[in-house]
């Protein structure tokens, strides 16, 4: 017999590899999220050429935040953004998060 686990709230939950977002711009303002679904990382890179890792299990808030800005970006808000598959998908995600009913 096999046991089903309920879908997690969070919006991280069951992420594979890829583009998170990048912004449109170019230059020192350009920016760009990837995840890394082996490492649990998410790479930053920045306009300016230097990057930066962090752990995936310690972003708490800042993962809610680009599930955010994803959102409004799928809605059309932040036309300076261009979302990838894990941005998708943490879009998809945060409006079912933000449409749970309350505890």
């Amino acid at each position: 017999m096999t046991q089903s686990t309920p879908q997690s709230t969070t919006p991280a939950a069951h992420l594979r590899s890829g583009l998170i977002y990048e912004s449109a711009t170019t230059g020192s303002a350009f920016t760009r999220l990837d995840y890394d679904a082996v490492t649990n990382t998410v790479t930053i890179l920045y306009g300016d050429g230097t990057a930066t890792s962090l752990d995936g299990a310690r972003l708490g808030d800042t993962l809610l935040h680009w599930a955010a800005l994803c959102f409004e970006c799928q809605h059309g808000r932040l036309p300076g953004m261009r979302l990838g598959p894990v941005g998708e998908r943490l879009a998809h995600r945060y409006t079912a998060y933000v449409r749970r009913p309350a505890a």
